[in-house]
């Protein structure tokens, strides 16, 4: 028997659960409901569509690095100039738009490259004395130097005026002289192997006289002129060692610090320039394998690594490495099987560590040092192909045929430097002393040598996933101590 409170608790509560208000309750909570739904459904499919989008983005960013590189084949025309003449340099301006090209009888050949035709003919100022010797002082600020017949040495610069005549843009080859078109006299008889670099406020130099068996380092302090841009230089320092070697190739690098001194058959005596009144004989080392010969030698950028082109096809890379001692010798970093033809050039490129080859079987070639990565291989010619050079932001070379003509090629290789060894193989970086997993992606200089290992990356990631996953079993294991310790 139900009592009269209970009754009324139960009209009470009929009362609510009916009439007007009930119902109006029961439509604001349905449609809070279903604003619910729509917001946890809108909410969800929106995270999703968020991770998606980043998953799109990450294969945006990273699918262009696998993308190989395209070499096309742009321009083909006569030897500006002609092909009677040896070329030593060819200079071409960051717009693709025109070159100069250095014949070895003083000659200055300016030139479109769209069709070859010539905007300039110049001579070096020579005084009536003939090149004996060439060397490029500086590949990025476009500083070369000549060693000529009576001693002396001509330092020139290849530049580009700009002028915008109709508002189209016109790019014209010039030859300027920032240490003054005078000869600076050097030695007694002809230049015939030059080395020079240009340091801050000094400009060294080594070189060796025509019949001579001395290989003389002489200092230059620089002194800037307060009315113009020229430059005067003032001998500092002057000494000379005795080398009984085949001489071939004298390589300063860029700080003037190391001198290579190599014979024909590649034998190499490595000095130390630290002190240049005192040269510092390191070591005596053959850079060739047995059964090869070198052909070509040239710097990588940064004037660190020797780039070695032999006559079984090879390309080899060396460059100083330091010891626990403290003690610099040179060493054989890696190879390039580039073909079984000689090597007859090697072009360097001028923001990366990448090279282009050509050979006598008449290909032109394309490959990154660091990667150790080949990216292209084109058939310039029939005959052998010759001189190559990159231009300077790495999108095209020209190469010289045998026949005389000059082959302009347009390239696109946005990432040379990666590949499964640069990603995920120890890489032997310039200035290491051994082969390591570095991440290291940019830098200040101009001549640096990226970094890219995943290995730091993913280890990284994995150790500090475990650390985590330690960490929060720890801080549950310590929880449910203190809860069972409190309240049993």
């Amino acid at each position: 028997m139900t009592s009269a409170a209970d009754r009324k608790t139960q009209s009470t509560l009929e009362a609510a659960l009916t009439g007007p208000a009930f119902k109006k309750r029961i439509q604001r909570r349905n449609i809070k409901n279903k604003l619910v739904k729509w917001g946890v459904s809108i909410g969800g499919i929106g995270v999703i569509f968020a991770v998606l989008m980043i998953m799109f983005f990450l294969l945006y960013v990273v699918i262009p690095l696998f993308v190989p590189a395209s070499v096309e084949q742009h321009q083909r025309y006569d030897l500006p100039g002609g092909n009677a003449e040896k070329t030593l340099y060819y200079g071409v301006d960051e717009y693709k738009s025109s070159a100069m090209r250095m014949t070895e009888s003083g000659k200055l050949i300016g030139f479109d490259l769209a069709d070859g035709s010539i905007q300039l003919t110049k001579e070096l100022p020579l005084q009536g004395q003939n090149i004996t010797s060439f060397t490029v002082v500086n590949e990025l600020q476009s500083l070369v130097a000549f060693g000529l017949s009576g001693g002396g040495v001509l330092l020139a610069k290849y530049d580009y005026q700009i002028t915008y005549p109709n508002n189209e843009r016109l790019v014209s080859p010039e030859m300027t002289y920032p240490y003054g078109k005078e000869i600076l006299d050097i030695g007694d008889s002809a230049i015939q192997f030059l080395a020079i670099k240009s340091l801050d406020s000094e400009l060294r130099m080594a070189y060796q006289a025509k019949g001579s068996n001395r290989v003389v380092i002489k200092s230059f302090s620089k002194t800037e002129s307060m009315f113009s841009d020229s430059i005067t230089l003032e001998e500092d320092s002057s000494v000379d060692f005795e080398s009984n070697m085949n001489l071939k190739w004298l390589m300063l690098d860029a700080h003037g610090r190391n001198l290579y001194v190599i014979s024909k058959d590649g034998t190499t005596d490595y000095y130390d320039l630290s002190d240049v009144e005192a040269p510092r004989l390191l070591q005596h080392v053959g850079l060739m394998e047995s059964g090869e010969q070198p052909t070509v030698i040239r710097f990588l950028l940064g004037d660190y690594s020797l780039m070695i082109g032999t006559d079984k096809g090879n390309v080899h890379q060396w460059f100083p490495v330091r010891d626990d001692d403290n003690i610099f010798s040179l060493q054989h970093i890696r190879s390039f099987e580039v073909s079984d033809s000689a090597i007859q050039s090697i072009g360097i490129e001028k923001g990366r560590k990448g090279f282009a080859v050509t050979d006598a079987a008449g290909q032109f070639k394309l490959y990154n040092s660091t990667a150790e990565r080949h990216i292209s291989t084109q058939q310039v010619s029939q005959g052998a192909a010759g001189r190559v050079v990159m231009t300077p932001r790495s999108d095209g070379a020209l190469v010289e045929t045998q026949e005389g003509e000059l082959v302009q090629y347009n390239i696109d290789n946005d990432h040379p430097d990666v590949s499964f060894s640069s990603l995920w193989s120890k890489v032997w970086y310039e200035g290491y002393s051994e082969p390591t997993y570095t991440w290291q992606s940019s830098s200040a200089s101009a001549d640096f040598e990226p970094k890219f290992s995943l290995m730091p990356l993913t280890f990284g990631t994995i150790k500090a996933a475990f650390l985590c996953h330690a960490v929060c079993r720890a801080d549950c294991h310590l929880g449910r101590g203190i809860y069972s310790l409190f309240y049993g």
